[in-house]
């Protein structure tokens, strides 16, 4: 391993043990699967094994367990994550997202649906 590799492998592992020390269960995130655009969720504890984030000590690698807003009780661990923020500041860090994902209208319809949910749900949960 070569020093660049040991410096990419040390950036990702602060970069996770960020998402362990930054999120709790109950947070709104803003989650993204590998293929998927962005889709507001709340962490939540993984009902099979009861951990909310799991990781992998070996390759410094954490996930955290999310339940995805008005997508069906679809639920997952999931390493790509952002606080929670408004949709315009969402579009604004990820402009291309938006012209992506508009591609399917129903898929849209349910996202906006999401995002209001995910929107209540940021002013019930205590900062």
């Amino acid at each position: 391993m070569d020093q660049q590799d040991a410096q990419n492998r040390q950036i990702n592992y602060e970069k996770n043990i960020e998402l362990i020390s930054e999120y709790h269960m109950g947070d709104i995130v803003w989650a993204k699967l590998v293929g998927c655009q962005f889709w507001p969720a709340m962490v939540t504890k993984d009902p099979l094994c009861s951990l909310f984030v799991k990781g992998n000590g070996r390759n410094r690698t954490y996930a955290l367990h999310v339940r995805f807003c008005k997508f069906y009780g679809r639920r997952s661990w999931v390493t790509i994550v952002e606080k929670y923020c408004s949709e315009q500041d969402l579009v604004s860090k990820h402009p291309d997202y938006m012209y992506s994902s508009e591609k399917d209208f129903s898929e849209m319809v349910l996202w906006h649906e999401a995002v209001k949910v995910a929107d209540h749900l940021s002013t019930l949960h205590p900062k």
